[in-house]
């Protein structure tokens, strides 16, 4: 594992080395010679900025006159003003603690400006990835593409467009001066949200009725076995109460007095169960 001392070491071989790299890189992509002309395109190993900080370096478009305007000035005199817009930029910026943060900024102009400020494109930990020119090979590229997409010039291809798409979805971007989630992140979230609420309330749906059905079920079984216990009660008695009754000629002669008022009092019961029962199935409709 690399101590931050050496992975220092390793990126100053890069900003030595960045210019000559980023050269060769550029030369092979002849569809940008034209941007290249209209902007310029430079290196700068120690960053564009007088070339004096040891842990950057920037490639960048450079910048043009799109507007003229002309305006009153002081004492009533017409002056005029130029709008510039400034090319896209890669900063490689290498951090205190031996990674290389890498930075890629819009084209802009005054009057025109990206709602990002930069898109993070990689928090390099390894800066040894930094020479290999494969690696900086498709920085060049997301460069590219993104000054195509929000230049004035209006070239920028199908490839160019789906490329920048996938920078602002997949990279954070930096707005109002605050770095955000990626998008496609907070689509993630927005889906894995969605399916466990819904899916969850679905859960409980389907869930909820089988054991409020299996409950009332189980309520209604035993009301049924109640109302059978009464009925073979009921039946018990009438049977011994018919064993004592002398049906000739037609004549009801009842021989215990005893067992007709059982006989009410427990037809009183059942008529009482009956009606509870009948009020619990009406509450629960």
């Amino acid at each position: 594992m690399l101590t931050r001392q050496e992975k220092y070491k390793i990126f100053q071989e890069f900003k030595n080395n960045s210019k000559q790299l980023f050269q060769q890189i550029s030369s092979k992509y002849k569809k940008d010679d034209e941007i290249k002309k209209i902007y310029g395109f430079s290196i700068a190993p120690g960053g564009r900025m007088g070339h004096l900080n040891d842990r950057q370096i920037d490639v960048f478009y450079g910048y043009r006159i799109i507007n003229v305007q002309k305006y009153m000035g002081a004492n009533l005199q017409v002056e005029t003003k130029s709008e510039t817009e400034d090319g896209c930029q890669i900063t490689f910026q290498h951090l205190n603690d031996g990674r290389t943060m890498i930075y890629l900024f819009p084209c802009h102009s005054e009057t025109f400006k990206p709602a990002e400020e930069f898109i993070i494109l990689k928090l390099e930990k390894n800066p040894r990835k930094l020479l290999k020119i494969k690696n900086l090979k498709r920085f060049y590229k997301y460069m590219k593409a993104y000054m195509a997409v929000t230049c004035s010039e209006n070239v920028a291809t199908v490839l160019d467009k789906i490329v920048v798409f996938y920078l602002k979805t997949f990279k954070e971007v930096c707005i109002n001066g605050q770095v955000q989630i990626t998008k496609i992140w907070k689509l993630l979230k927005k889906i894995g949200s969605i399916i466990f609420t819904v899916g969850f309330s679905g859960f409980c749906l389907a869930f909820i009725p089988f054991f409020s059905n299996s409950k009332q079920l189980n309520e209604l079984t035993n009301e049924v076995k109640e109302i059978n216990q009464q009925i073979q009660r009921f039946e018990a008695i009438q049977n011994e109460l018919n064993s004592k009754i002398n049906f000739s000629d037609i004549t009801l002669k009842v021989s215990d007095e005893e067992l007709v008022d059982n006989l009410n009092s427990e037809l009183g019961e059942i008529k009482t169960e009956i009606e509870k029962i009948n009020s619990r199935l009406e509450n629960k409709k």
